[in-house]
């Protein structure tokens, strides 16, 4: 089974466990919630990093790479973090409950629960390049229509496609993300997808750097006029800058909210969110 037909699968499951959850008593009958989904998660975690290993020992023979090195699955995530997906997806839970803040709950879980899922085999396939002698690195593959974040981390930042297999990057995904990693044992060759990106983040970025170049990438993808970011500089412990509106800072938020757990996001989560604050 694929990883976007075993994702399908995940909302069905999570409607089943939903009934554990009393609206009415969330405080006694989360941690019975919690176990349900800290299971699925595992199940299903470890059946997606099952099938990123079938991937990779698939490429790899196409590669016609000899050896077999010794490859594992990567561990299902730490119940500190399901939890903490789970507390971010339900938070509007514990105001007035009506049909929207349900539907919307259950939105953001399912969400949640299929990042931290995917999650598993894209650190499964990036632990396995680090530890393959023959792989030359991996690259991150984004879907039709992907975002200026994931595409900016697909180029990384205009450096080239190809993360060493000593680079100690995370892959960084998000809620509602479909990029997978892809690894890499011979020359790669990006798409012509790809290569446009290429193209269109090096006219876009011209003469910019750090934020301004960020900003200036994501508004030609989205095909809006390219201004870059104006106004005061940029504080160096800020991600964006003080004249960021609130969308923008909600967005930002937002996506490092989805993201796997780490001390990169924690620190992003309390700077964007003092800078939301001061708005």
């Amino acid at each position: 089974m694929g990883q976007a037909a075993l994702v399908s699968l995940i909302p069905d499951v999570l409607r089943q466990a939903w009934p554990l959850l009393d609206l009415h008593d969330l405080k006694g009958t989360m941690p019975a919630f919690m176990v349900a989904v800290r299971a699925i998660v595992a199940r299903y975690g470890q059946a997606s990093a099952a099938g990123a290993l079938a991937y990779y020992k698939t490429e790899r023979a196409a590669a016609n790479v000899p050896g077999r090195p010794p490859l594992k699955l990567a561990p299902t995530l730490a119940e500190s973090v399901i939890e903490s997906a789970v507390s971010w997806a339900t938070t509007d839970l514990y105001g007035p409950v009506t049909s929207d803040t349900t539907t919307a709950a259950m939105a953001r879980l399912d969400e949640s629960v299929s990042q931290m899922v995917l999650d598993q085999s894209r650190d499964t396939l990036i632990n396995a390049v680090r530890s393959d002698k023959a792989a030359k690195g991996w690259v991150r593959v984004t879907e039709p229509g992907a975002c200026s974040f994931c595409t900016m981390l697909a180029l990384r930042g205009g450096a080239g496609m190809l993360y060493s297999k000593k680079s100690s990057a995370d892959f960084q995904s998000h809620d509602n993300c479909r990029c997978h990693a892809e690894p890499v044992f011979t020359a790669y060759e990006p798409s012509a997808h790809m290569r446009d990106m290429q193209r269109l983040w090096a006219d876009s970025t011209k003469g910019r750097s750090g934020n301004d170049a960020r900003n200036a990438f994501r508004q030609a993808l989205e095909g809006r006029p390219v201004t870059g970011t104006t106004g005061a500089k940029v504080a160096k412990h800020v991600v964006g800058q003080s004249s960021m509106d609130r969308p923008q800072i909600e967005f930002l938020l937002k996506q490092a909210q989805g993201m796997k757990d780490s001390p990169w996001r924690t620190t992003q989560i309390a700077r964007l969110s003092k800078l939301l604050a001061s708005k």
